[in-house]
C-alpha cells in the first residue's frame, strides 16, 4: 500500500537492470470490488498488454469507467515482443 497516493502496488522482482514491472491499483477499487470483479476489470481493460510494454501501469476509477495510465519506458528500453 502506498498510503500517500492511495494505491496498492504489486511489483515483480527486479531484473538485472534494477527495474521491475509494477501495477498500481487505486485503493477505492480494492475496497469496493471483490477479487473476482477486480480481475475482470483488469482483463477487460487489457492491463496485461500495457504492463508487458511498460514498467509502471496505474488503474483507477473514473465514475462508471476506469482510467489506465501507462508510464512508458525510456527510449531504447523496449524489447521486441514475441
Amino acid at each position: 500500500m502506498d498510503p500517500e497516493n492511495g494505491f496498492h502496488v504489486w511489483e515483480a522482482e527486479a531484473r538485472e537492470n534494477g527495474r521491475a514491472h509494477a501495477l498500481w491499483i487505486a485503493e477505492t477499487m480494492v475496497r469496493r470490488l471483490t477479487p473476482e470483479e477486480l480481475v475482470a476489470v483488469l482483463n477487460r481493460e487489457r492491463v496485461f498488454e500495457d504492463i508487458r510494454a511498460s514498467f509502471k501501469v496505474r488503474i483507477e476509477e473514473r465514475g462508471e469507467e476506469y482510467r489506465v495510465s501507462v508510464v512508458p519506458r525510456k527510449s531504447g528500453e523496449f524489447r521486441r515482443q514475441v
